[in-house]
C-alpha cells in the first residue's frame, strides 16, 4: 500500500475540499439535465476528499496510490480498529468503482441510474462519516 504520513491538520484541507465538491454537487443537482455529469463527478471527488480527511484526522495518514481502492482498505482497517460499522465504506467503494465510467465513459450518464444514484451515495457516505468520526467533525 502506498501510504503517506500527513499532519492531522491536513484533515482541514481535505474536509474543505470535500465541502466545496459536495456543495457544488448539491447546487448543480438542481439542474440535472444540464449539469448531471458534473454532479456525478463531484459526488465521486467529494467522497475521495472526505476519505482523505477521515484518514488524516484519525490516523495521520492517507493513501497516495492512484488506485482509490487503497483508501477503501485503509478505511476498512480504521473501522475494524474502532468497531465502526462499515456501510459507509461500502458506499465509498461503489462510487470509486464507477469513477472511470463517470469520468471517461463512452455512454451518456442516466439521470436516475447514474447521476441521482451517485449524489445519494455521496450524501449517505458523508452522513455516515460525520456521524462516526468525531475527529472529522472537529475540523468543521
Amino acid at each position: 500500500m502506498s501510504i503517506k504520513r500527513v499532519s492531522r491538520q491536513n484533515a482541514v484541507v481535505y474536509l474543505r475540499r470535500h465541502e466545496a465538491y459536495f456543495d457544488g454537487m448539491q447546487l448543480l443537482a438542481q439542474e440535472p439535465a444540464t449539469y448531471g455529469d458534473a454532479v456525478a463527478l463531484l459526488a465521486v471527488h467529494s467522497v475521495i476528499s472526505l476519505a482523505d480527511a477521515i484518514l488524516a484526522a484519525c490516523k495521520g495518514q492517507r493513501s497516495v496510490s492512484q488506485d482509490h481502492r487503497e483508501s477503501c482498505k485503509l478505511l476498512q482497517q480504521l473501522c475494524h480498529e474502532r468497531q465502526v460499522t462499515g456501510e459507509g465504506v461500502a458506499r465509498f467503494e461503489r462510487l470509486i468503482a464507477r469513477k472511470t465510467d463517470i469520468s471517461y465513459g463512452q455512454r451518456r450518464l442516466n439521470i436516475n441510474r447514474d447521476i441521482q444514484w451517485a449524489q445519494l451515495e455521496a450524501e449517505r457516505f458523508t452522513d455516515w462519516a460525520l456521524g462516526k468520526f468525531e475527529e472529522v467533525r472537529q475540523c468543521q
